[in-house]
């Protein structure tokens, strides 16, 4: 990554104050197993669209034929939850490269968090199936939002 926050390594995945895009989404009856709570596996569905919303609201609009692929989620699972209600799941960038970018979320019940993801992912030309370099202006929006989470600014809307 040739941009990074601040300290990334130093975040408290844990710590809500951390996030600054958020998104809530609701607990399915079908989202439970054997056990009576939430299946691991969904959780991974929870960051998965943390992460697209993420991404559609810190970089430009780009090219029709750009689009982002996950190349990498590690999931920590902190604690388990059950249906009915919802979850809230924190997300921020961590650091921009050439073709890929890292980011970190979180899923919270109430002020409790779950588990935490950091993933990475590429930027990917569909016409050639293959990572791309973003066009400048989506790589200097993901870069400016970025700066707005070090310095503590909330995303602009």
């Amino acid at each position: 990554m040739s941009e990074r926050s601040p300290n990334s390594e130093d975040l408290d995945l844990t710590d809500p104050a951390g996030y600054p895009h958020w998104t809530v989404i609701t607990i399915r009856c079908r989202d439970e197993d054997q056990l009576g709570h939430v299946n691991n596996s969904v959780y991974s569905e929870w960051f998965e669209v943390a992460r697209v919303t993420l991404t559609r609201e810190v970089s430009a609009a780009g090219p029709d034929w750009l689009v982002t692929a996950l190349a990498r989620m590690t999931i920590n699972f902190l604690g388990e939850t059950t249906w009915p209600g919802e979850v809230r799941v924190g997300g921020r960038l961590l650091g921009v490269g050439n073709r890929s970018f890292r980011s970190a979320y979180a899923v919270f019940r109430d002020e409790r968090c779950l588990a935490t993801a950091d993933c990475v992912s590429v930027w990917f030309d569909q016409r050639s199936r293959s990572s791309a370099t973003p066009p400048p202006q989506v790589r200097e929006a993901m870069e400016a939002e970025l700066r707005r989470t070090a310095s503590g600014a909330r995303p602009a809307r």
